[in-house]
């Protein structure tokens, strides 16, 4: 189906939407490589993805199985994924304490003021 807009032409099935793949999938399609002897192009036909997608998610779990994860990704491996939640939860833990420091100093200062009057 066609529309005309501004005079122009423009055709849905021109566009592109993005897929979006869960970690489990990704992992599973690395394997098909990694493990299973298949070639970036043969898993990449198989499942209908694009090369590139593939390769970036194969050096994806290359770089986590060494213990980092690429920066601008999200973990793929479930160990990555748990590291992560440790580090946003103990980010906030300390945020947390600098507040009780500054707040128990506030008030030790107001109970040493009050007890000199």
């Amino acid at each position: 189906m066609q529309s005309s807009i501004g005079g122009k032409l423009s055709q849905k099935e021109d566009i592109k939407m993005r897929r979006t793949f869960s970690p489990d999938y990704k992992v599973a399609a690395v394997k098909l490589v990694t493990e299973q002897g298949y070639s970036v192009a043969q898993a990449c036909s198989e499942l209908g993805i694009g090369e590139t997608a593939l390769r970036r998610w194969i050096k994806q779990v290359q770089a986590e199985k060494q213990g980092y994860v690429l920066p601008g990704t999200k973990p793929l491996s479930p160990e990555q994924q748990r590291i992560r939640e440790l580090e946003q939860r103990i980010k906030i833990l300390e945020e947390d304490k600098e507040i009780l420091k500054k707040a128990t100093a506030i008030f030790m200062s107001l109970e040493r003021n009050a007890t000199k009057r």
